[in-house]
């Protein structure tokens, strides 16, 4: 599903944000500010159109959170599944 939404180039699907909308459990994007190869505005983008989303950027972080900075990745997927 994602290479069918969101192929030709990175990320690009001109009804993206239309089918974004239509997403209706909870999200949550984590993006590393310095990506370099999807730009932190499309993640921005998917958190303006994804209702009750959340973004967590990391600074001093590329396009791999889950590897570049695993610690803070983790914490940041735990309070979102297991919520105090």
């Amino acid at each position: 599903m994602a290479s069918r939404l969101c192929w030709k180039p990175y990320m690009h699907h001109p009804k993206l944000p239309d089918y974004l909308r239509l997403v209706r459990v909870p999200t949550l994007i984590v993006w590393g500010r310095q990506d370099h190869i999807v730009p932190l505005a499309c993640g921005e983008m998917y958190h303006e159109v994804l209702q009750g989303s959340t973004l967590h950027v990391i600074d001093q972080c590329g396009h791999a959170p889950q590897r570049e900075k695993t610690q803070e990745f983790l914490e940041v997927i735990v309070r979102f599944l297991l919520p105090l």
